[in-house]
């Protein structure tokens, strides 16, 4: 649902030419990217958003983590879930 979400959101806003999503194992858990090149605004002009609030409450009762980083006109969201 957190890959969903990103997907949708970036869909919404961002406009993106391209978009790309991957699924690895990664220290004992499950690491999801989904990162864009559309209208990528800098972080720090972000409004805080539901999309955003549902994948982060998603992220934290499963014990993982989630965050995104801007760079080079290109927007990533990570999410890391720990499996055990």
């Amino acid at each position: 649902r957190i890959m969903r979400e990103a997907v949708s959101n970036a869909l919404r806003h961002a406009s993106p030419a391209s978009l790309s999503v991957a699924l690895r194992m990664r220290d004992n858990g499950l690491l999801i990217e989904v990162g864009n090149d559309g209208n990528v605004l800098p972080l720090s002009q972000w409004r805080g958003g539901r999309g955003r609030q549902i994948m982060q409450g998603r992220a934290t009762e499963l014990g993982g983590t989630l965050g995104w980083q801007v760079e080079n006109g290109r927007c990533l969201m990570s999410a890391h879930i720990p499996l055990g």
